[in-house]
């Protein structure tokens, strides 16, 4: 990622893991996981995954898969949640996968979490997934996962952790009241994923004032969260981004935008099934794909991971079939990354 020295293995509020040092190869990854719990996986998938849980679950992971996976803070939220990216592999290369920019999408930090344990005991144990050599493909290309962008949204949907002031406060915008199971915004009532400096000006249906979704803010990346994503992608050379959502079965993607958006959406739509519905002339954005795609010059894809459930959470009955068309899809696109011509980011980092 950035160069962040990574440090600990203690959980604090706000932790910094890793165990980037010292061994090295697979054979020490065999030899690291081996007495520990017989390879128990860590993360269950078919779960309401909670921030506390997804804390609790990279600790573990860091320290079980010592030198294969890093985990470093690259921000805080609004209400002072750590913002978590973890490092899958050594490559030099990276890929980026992110989830939970939208409160109640908080299935798709199940699906990064899993992604990560799944790969890096496939690495471990030297399985091939997707055709690919886990181990040596990791050794080329490192895959950094954002499992949640946006903890106090998630907390706020999930019934946890937030203070009565605060639900006092959102109560006047929350048609609903005091349940907030329909919340995709941040805790001050800014839609994450329309904040990004590609299109903002154009962002349809902003209601112009916080609220449960949609608003804009009051300026590009005015909310930490979304700075917090737009930084760790501007220090870093991400070739490929995949910014995960929730509901509608299909992948959304500006083709057309740079050589290799139509290649990354293509096989992802191979690997999941999901149809891609091109926003190459759409006027809308501030999203993080559209900004990754049309600013940095980099493929970056939208995938919607469940049937369209309305603004609720995706029920936990979809699991079984998200994680089926998903499980392969980031070795496919770390394969990808791989085999490209590498050209740097058109905006300087």
């Amino acid at each position: 990622m950035r160069g962040v020295k990574l440090l600990g293995a203690v959980l604090l509020p706000a932790f910094i893991i890793a165990a980037a040092a010292g061994a090295t190869g697979p054979d020490h990854h065999r030899s690291s996981l081996s007495g520990l719990d017989g390879g128990r996986r860590i993360v269950t998938g078919q779960q309401i995954y909670s921030y506390a849980r997804m804390e609790s679950d990279l600790l573990e992971l860091s320290l079980r898969y010592e030198g294969l996976i890093g985990v470093e803070v690259i921000g805080s939220s609004v209400e002072g949640r750590s913002i978590y990216a973890a490092r899958l592999g050594r490559g030099e290369r990276e890929i980026m996968i992110n989830g939970s920019h939208h409160a109640y999408e908080h299935m798709t930090t199940n699906l990064n979490m899993k992604m990560l344990e799944e790969y890096a005991l496939a690495a471990v144990e030297g399985r091939v997934i997707a055709g690919e050599c886990v181990a040596g493909l990791l050794e080329i290309v490192s895959i950094v996962f954002v499992p949640m962008v946006n903890p106090d949204g998630v907390e706020l949907v999930q019934g946890g952790g937030i203070c009565e002031l605060r639900i006092v406060e959102l109560e006047g915008m929350n048609a609903a009241g005091r349940c907030f199971r329909g919340w995709k915004a941040n805790i001050r009532g800014v839609d994450l994923n329309r904040q990004y400096p590609a299109l903002w000006d154009t962002v349809r249906d902003d209601p112009g004032y916080p609220a449960p979704a949609n608003f804009r803010g009051e300026s590009p990346l005015s909310e930490p969260e979304s700075r917090a994503l737009y930084e760790l992608a501007r220090e870093s050379d991400f070739l490929t981004a995949v910014s995960y959502h929730s509901s509608g079965n299909v992948i959304f993607a500006r083709l057309g935008q740079e050589p290799y958006n139509e290649t990354v959406a293509g096989l992802a739509s191979a690997a999941t099934g999901y149809r891609v519905i091109d926003l190459q002339h759409d006027p809308s954005g501030g999203g993080f794909s559209d900004w990754f795609v049309t600013v940095l010059g980099r493929p970056a894809i939208t995938p919607e991971i469940a049937p369209f459930v309305g603004p609720r959470p995706v029920p936990l009955s979809h699991w079984p079939d998200i994680w089926r068309r998903n499980r392969e899809v980031g070795i496919i696109l770390a394969a990808e990354a791989a085999r490209r011509p590498v050209l740097m980011h058109t905006e300087g980092r």
